[in-house]
């Protein structure tokens, strides 16, 4: 007899360290349980690609894509392509506004998420100076907020953030920008 939704839940919160209600809604249907525990199972293999990141991504991204018809349900992607994703994400290689991108580009199909990161050019922008150039123009550009950041505004940091993710269209190493927009802001 299959695991009732209630034990999986159980497991779900208990052994994946899901929150009660992303394990509610992941087994909600029987086909998006299953696409999870797959992806969970391949996630294992590739550092970063943890049970939550994996739950996370198919409740924000993948659920308003599944069709359902009693027990039966079109899955938008493999577990394979969802773990790939992640993985990449993982890596360092595309940012979570990338994987969006990357998703909505294999979702039902059978490409490779790697093979559309490389043909689309998709990839995050890790390049110091590259980074350091943008913040400079945006610290130039904002003078006002600048000012306002040096007196002890700090939340303004998260402005800049978002200034320079908006100039580099996402694309940024989130890490490598706040580090420089640090550096640049102190200066």
């Amino acid at each position: 007899m299959p695991e009732l939704p209630d034990a999986k839940r159980r497991r779900f919160v208990g052994e994946l360290g899901l929150t009660a209600y992303a394990a509610q809604v992941l087994t909600g249907h029987p086909s998006v349980a299953s696409l999870y525990e797959r992806a969970v199972g391949l996630g294992r293999a590739h550092a970063g690609v943890d049970p939550i990141k994996i739950g996370n991504f198919l409740q924000a991204e993948v659920l308003r894509d599944v069709t359902t018809t009693g027990l039966t349900a079109d899955l938008p992607l493999s577990a394979e392509q969802l773990v790939e994703i992640l993985a990449l994400v993982a890596a360092g290689k595309i940012s979570g506004k990338q994987a969006k991108e990357v998703y909505a580009k294999v979702a039902r199909t059978e490409k490779s998420p790697a093979e559309v990161v490389a043909s689309e050019g998709i990839a995050v922008v890790g390049d110091a100076s590259a980074i350091e150039a943008v913040v400079r123009e945006i610290v130039v550009q904002n003078a006002k907020q600048v000012a306002q950041y040096k007196a002890g505004k700090t939340a303004l940091l998260g402005f800049f953030v978002g200034q320079v993710m908006k100039a580099t269209k996402g694309s940024a190493d989130p890490a490598l920008v706040n580090e420089t927009l640090a550096r640049v802001l102190a200066e």
